[in-house]
């Protein structure tokens, strides 16, 4: 029996007696293993001469569908994928070397592997997937982009394409498939994207928004708006927060994964502190006192997957449309500029691998500027007398 799976779906069904197989319609092989003492995700696909195999991928109450499901596409692509492709001159098509050995290795190696695939199969492989590597060119890449830009996509989501197309057939060329001495999308420009503006809340905005969350009836957004406008972390850093990572004693809270694939800690204030507190009796208040994660889904006991319903809702309120969850983040910055925090205070604050990233915020304090400039003058100003 195959059906679409949900979370809610996959964590409500139990089996008392006997075995039930339930095969996820959104995922080609990926079955739900339904046996009284629990339930695991399996890989179902046939061998050579048509023999069953049967992969396990773990227990599904510790390993969410999402994560199944892309384990289940790796897999996949490991099945359908030849032998090692042959080096050299072989003729080898570009749907072949990703299936083969591109996918495989993103899966294996970056987080963003998913979305890659996505890419992959809605863009690059109906336009390149059919020719051969050696055959692609820079003048079809030009077509590429050109028929991109008719279909009116934005400079931004044209620009990812290009570099995971740039990736792969450097790829290609690093590990001799297909006959490439030379990436053929070396040297294609990426479009021009201006750079969007930042949104910064004032301390007015913030308190109109922060009225508003009171009264939404989505119980967990209250929580985690304030606690993302209090400690400048990305949506999924709070979203998938754990309470064995929230350090009481010495007011910080560790997060293990972040963006660059590094842990980083986050010094918790007053305010952050409060909003952990609330969050706690909330959730003995809804019976979720024993859940581990610090913002749980109330129907799933689960990490939200996405807050922007009520999110949205929310901002509409209060004539905020066009501020997004992330400019909490950069909301927060500003507030350390703008209190005096240096340029380094804020790269740490936010976890930012390299200080060019933070530069975006130099601006927001030209006051500081003023005294910084007014001090040299001191300095040297006797001379003028």
């Amino acid at each position: 029996m195959a059906q679409s799976l949900s979370q809610s779906l996959v964590d409500a069904l139990s089996i008392q007696s006997g075995r039930r197989l339930l095969a996820d319609s959104d995922c080609k092989g990926l079955y739900l293993d339904l046996r009284p003492r629990g339930k695991s995700w399996r890989f179902r696909s046939t061998g050579v001469g048509g023999k069953l195999i049967s992969i396990t991928i773990g227990d599904a109450g510790k390993i969410s569908l999402e994560a199944a499901r892309r384990k289940a596409h790796l897999l996949g692509f490991q099945k359908s994928s030849k032998p090692v492709l042959p080096s050299s001159g072989a003729e080898v098509t570009y749907r072949e070397f990703v299936h083969s050995r591109y996918l495989p290795y993103a899966f294996a190696t970056k987080k963003a592997a998913p979305w890659e695939e996505i890419i992959q199969r809605v863009h690059l492989l109906p336009a390149f997937g059919d020719y051969p590597l050696h055959e692609i060119s820079k003048g079809l890449i030009s077509s590429f982009v050109m028929s991109k830009q008719q279909a009116s996509y934005k400079a931004g989501s044209i620009n990812r394409m290009i570099s995971i197309l740039k990736v792969s057939l450097t790829k290609a060329v690093e590990w001799e498939v297909g006959g490439l001495e030379a990436s053929p999308a070396k040297g294609v420009k990426l479009l021009k994207d201006p750079p969007k503006l930042d949104r910064y809340l004032t301390p007015e905005e913030a308190k109109r928004l922060l009225g508003e969350l009171r009264s939404s009836k989505a119980p967990m957004l209250r929580f985690i708006i304030p606690f993302l406008l209090f400690t400048g972390a990305r949506k999924r850093e709070a979203l998938d927060a754990q309470w064995k990572d929230i350090d009481w004693a010495n007011r910080l809270w560790l997060i293990p994964i972040t963006k660059s694939g590094k842990p980083r800690v986050v010094p918790l204030s007053d305010q952050a502190i409060q909003v952990l507190n609330q969050t706690k009796s909330e959730l003995e208040t809804l019976g979720l006192g024993d859940v581990k994660w610090v913002f749980p889904n109330p129907d799933t006991a689960k990490p939200f997957v996405g807050i922007f319903h009520s999110w949205n809702k929310c901002r509409q309120a209060v004539g905020l449309g066009e501020v997004r969850i992330h400019d909490l983040r950069h909301s927060f910055a500003s507030a350390l500029v703008n209190r005096g925090m240096t340029l380094y205070d804020v790269k740490e604050a936010l976890g930012h691998s390299n200080i060019l990233t933070t530069q975006r915020y130099a601006h927001l304090s030209p006051q500081r500027l003023r005294d910084a400039v007014r001090q040299a003058g001191e300095h040297y100003g006797d001379g003028m007398k």
